[in-house]
């Protein structure tokens, strides 16, 4: 209890920039973001002066299970241009279906990853980005 989860207080580390956030998900379903001034982006000169991103947290129940998740914003134009690369490349194992569009008119679609014998066939070519 009480144990605490710390970036190394180093010369030089700042705050997190941008929008990028670490949530928590609690075992009893509860979930909260850390905030900004516990999460620490900077370059390591024990990782080649990489960037490193760390955090500091307390874990105030022993009994419960402490899920942590990273997320940055990813543009629906970025993921798109990231698809359609992978569908060009013509992997026998990767399949892209368009299952509909949404309100915007933007693509829905369903990616396949599995044994190449699992994969539709019919369905490997889908339309291209729209």
């Amino acid at each position: 209890m009480g144990q605490q989860v710390d970036a190394k207080r180093e010369h030089g580390k700042k705050a997190m920039p941008g929008p990028g956030c670490i949530s928590i998900l609690l075992a009893a379903g509860c979930r909260q973001r850390l905030p900004p001034k516990n999460v620490y982006y900077y370059r390591c000169p024990d990782h080649r002066k990489n960037y490193v991103m760390s955090f500091a947290f307390c874990f105030d129940r022993e009994d419960d299970i402490y899920q942590f998740a990273y997320c940055y914003p990813y543009t629906y134009t970025r993921l798109q241009h990231y698809l359609d690369n992978l569908q060009r490349r013509n992997m026998d194992y990767f399949c892209r279906e368009l299952l509909g569009l949404s309100v915007q008119q933007r693509r829905l679609d369903l990616l396949t990853i599995t044994n190449p014998g699992l994969l539709p066939t019919s369905n490997r070519e889908a339309p291209p980005y729209l």
